[in-house]
């Protein structure tokens, strides 16, 4: 969690992490909407204040897409005009990709057939309003998840299956299509890949055209 203090480039959290903890990994806020920090900044505020001072990657709790739209335009339109620092995009951003090539990332891909991809292509354009001759996107975000089910393999099944499962009455309207996701991340932190980054999941309501989701094996119980 980000100390309402440390909120500030002096002493930036990064510094503060190397003198304390000789950290080399990356810094994750907790959710930037929390009241601890909204009663005190503006979202605008506190996530400009946080890049700043050392946050690699900020965790939000957005509903809409249309807020996620504005809210990437205002952050690069900071970058160029140098409120948030360009400097530290690039040094997040390093930091994220030796963490990332420090797991091996293992392939276990779920059932794509035609069928399936029939199926993505009539939700796209039901729901986005586009004819699409392939499933593919350009993900812009990320959507973090956890399974209702405590157990790697049984989460994997409940994506593998093409169509969604009887007990899923609650989105059958939306479409027939199953739930996928493209990563799903076991509770010893062992990371397996069901999808392409590129390939469209349905894993969100709104969002899914332009978003890669990661599903976290159920902890709640346990921890």
């Amino acid at each position: 969690m980000i100390n309402i203090q440390l909120l500030s480039p002096m002493p930036s959290i990064q510094s503060y992490c190397v003198r304390r903890c000789t950290t080399k990994g990356i810094i994750i806020s907790d959710d930037m909407q929390m009241h601890a920090i909204s009663q005190h900044y503006s979202l605008e505020e506190a996530t400009s204040l946080a890049i700043n001072a050392g946050v690699d990657i900020l965790l939000l709790e957005i509903n809409f897409l249309i807020t996620v739209q504005r809210d990437c335009r205002c952050y690069l339109q900071k970058c160029k005009n140098g409120t948030i620092s360009r400097k530290r995009i690039i040094e997040a951003n390093k930091r994220i990709d030796t963490l990332l090539m420090s797991y091996k990332i293992k392939q276990k891909p779920i059932i794509f057939t035609k069928k399936r991809i029939r199926l993505t292509q009539e939700y796209i354009q039901n729901h986005y309003n586009l004819k699409v001759s392939d499933i593919k996107i350009q993900p812009k975000m990320i959507v973090v998840h956890w399974t209702a089910i405590e157990d790697l393999n049984r989460s994997f099944e409940r994506f593998n299956q093409e169509l969604l499962f009887s007990d899923r009455a609650d989105i059958a309207k939306a479409s027939a299509l199953n739930v996928s996701t493209h990563y799903l991340i076991d509770r010893d932190g062992e990371i397996y890949q069901l999808m392409p980054d590129n390939i469209m999941a349905r894993h969100v309501i709104g969002l899914n055209y332009s978003s890669i989701g990661i599903e976290n094996v159920e902890w709640r119980r346990k921890y």
